[in-house]
């Protein structure tokens, strides 16, 4: 796909070396108009994430903030040691990255935003997405815990 433009956050300009054209500013441009709503999510500058809402499906996606193993994707040990530190919830955040919030207001004024969204689903890019009813509310309460 030759004319094919990659968003990304401003982390993977510096990171990734790419012939294709990278535009840092997701939170500004909206070639896509209102179909695909973007946060850029401040405060966290390990995972310098941002989140999208897709009105149409009432999808909320998520690249890194949270996640949803399943014991079939990961190792025993890393099972073992995620089922002891978090319970293995349906949807939580990593340990690592609850102690890296820089901003602890920045990030929450922010999830305090997509809290508002009106989503259905949590699509999380590296792990299965949670399309359960009460989705939302596992995202709002794996959140709601970090500021």
């Amino acid at each position: 796909m030759p004319r094919a433009k990659l968003w990304g956050s401003r982390g993977m300009k510096e990171e990734l070396d790419l012939d294709y054209v990278l535009d840092c500013n997701v939170s500004k441009s909206k070639p896509w108009g209102d179909e695909i709503v973007p946060m850029f999510i401040p405060g966290l500058p390990i995972l310098d994430e941002t989140l999208f809402l897709h009105s149409a499906t009432k999808t909320l996606l998520v690249t890194d903030l949270v996640f949803n193993f399943q014991k079939e994707d990961i190792s025993t040990i890393v099972w073992m040691y995620m089922k002891f530190v978090r319970g293995m919830q349906p949807m939580f955040v990593l340990p690592v990255f609850e102690e890296r919030i820089l901003d602890s207001q920045a990030f929450g004024d922010a999830i305090n935003q997509v809290f508002s969204w009106d989503f259905e689903q949590v699509q999380m890019c590296h792990t299965q997405a949670y399309c359960e009813e009460d989705a939302k509310v596992l995202f709002m309460e794996s959140m709601s815990r970090l500021f």
